[in-house]
């Protein structure tokens, strides 16, 4: 997947989902480029999360998530 140039987040999860991102380049978001909310959990595995406008991954209200082997890099908040 090549998610980019969104206007909210490029990924957002939220009540009760679990999705898995595997290779992956999320970027150029004017949020952040995963968002995990109200219990949102994902597993996001060998992907490239970049220049977004806010945090690479954020995590709200109980959230989980399982990041291995990605690259997060050049995104405006941490």
């Amino acid at each position: 997947c090549d998610i980019y140039r969104n206007a909210e987040a490029e990924v957002g999860v939220s009540q009760n989902g679990n999705p898995v991102f595997r290779r992956c380049a999320v970027h150029d978001g004017e949020n952040s480029g995963v968002i995990l909310q109200n219990q949102g959990q994902a597993l996001i595995e060998s992907c490239n999360i970049y220049d977004n406008q806010d945090a690479g991954v954020a995590l709200y209200g109980a959230s989980a998530a399982t990041v291995r082997n990605c690259n997060i890099h050049r995104n405006r908040k941490v």
